[in-house]
C-alpha cells in the first residue's frame, strides 16, 4: 500500500503545487471525485487561511495519471481498513521524505 499511497501522493501534489504541509492537512472530505478528474480543497496562506479548490485532470499517460494513482490508492486503502488496519494522519516532515523517496526511486536528486 506504501507505493500506492506515495504514487498518489507525488502525482497529485504535483498538480496542485503542493507543499509539504498542504497534503498533510487534507482530509478524506477534501477531495472529490468528478467525470473529468478531482477537485482538492486546500488550506493556503501562512498567516491568512482561505480554501483553494485545484482541479486535477486525467492524464493521457496512465502510468501517471493522478486520478487514477489516487483511485487506485483510496480503494486499497478502503479493502485494508476492512481487515482493521488503521491509518493515521501524516506530518509534512513525512510527506517530504516520501518526495524524497520517489525522487530517489526515479534518479532525480532531491
Amino acid at each position: 500500500m506504501t507505493g500506492d499511497r506515495d504514487k498518489a501522493l507525488v502525482l497529485t501534489g504535483f498538480h496542485y503545487a503542493s507543499r509539504s504541509q498542504d497534503p498533510a492537512g487534507l482530509l478524506a472530505g477534501d477531495v472529490t471525485a468528478h467525470p473529468r478528474g478531482l477537485v482538492v480543497s486546500v488550506l493556503t496562506g501562512k498567516t491568512k487561511h482561505s480554501v483553494r479548490d485545484a482541479k486535477i485532470l486525467y492524464a493521457s499517460d496512465p502510468e501517471i495519471c493522478p486520478i487514477r494513482a489516487w483511485t487506485a490508492y483510496r480503494t486499497r486503502l478502503a479493502a485494508e481498513a476492512r481487515w482493521g488496519r488503521g491509518t493515521g494522519g501524516m506530518t509534512p516532515d513525512f510527506i517530504t521524505r516520501i518526495s524524497a523517496r520517489a525522487c530517489r526511486c526515479t534518479g532525480i536528486s532531491p
